[in-house]
């Protein structure tokens, strides 16, 4: 959906020009199902590599981007990439090429401490949404 408007547009009162507005009641907006959100990998991603192998498989598709979490302490090494190719394995696991090499190591082990086994894994969440909201950006509208 796109609005549009600029600064001389009657304005809604309230809400203001490039509005969709609702008072006393809702609005629900579905895109396509995007199935799973968010996942783990299912083996560590190494700096450089192009390639991630995920838990389960999904319908996301080409063109999408994701997020990786950061394994390390750093919050910086979170990562935002782009789907080249991806294709569902019968082991439950997805493997997917990305449009570029990942400038992190992001882990996948399990380790026992304790007598507990313990999953450490980087969560992989789906970014890419199909309903999208914004305001229309064009020259003709903009005050000098």
């Amino acid at each position: 959906i796109v609005m549009y408007g600029h600064a001389q547009s009657t304005e809604l009162p309230l809400y203001g020009a490039k509005t969709l507005a609702v008072r006393n009641g809702t609005v629900e907006m579905h895109g396509q199902r995007v199935q799973p959100t968010w996942t783990r990998l299912a083996a560590t991603a190494e700096a450089q590599s192009d390639t991630l192998i995920i838990e389960g498989n999904t319908n996301w598709k080409i063109g999408d981007k994701l997020a990786i979490a950061s394994t390390s302490f750093s919050p910086l090494e979170n990562e935002e990439v782009e789907i080249l190719n991806i294709t569902n394995k019968v082991d439950s696991k997805t493997e997917i090429k990305l449009t570029s090499a990942l400038r992190f190591r992001h882990i996948a082990l399990t380790q026992e401490i304790g007598g507990r086994r313990i999953l450490t894994s980087a969560e992989v969440g789906h970014l890419t949404r199909n309903v999208k909201l914004r305001g229309n950006v064009n020259k003709d509208h903009l005050v000098d």
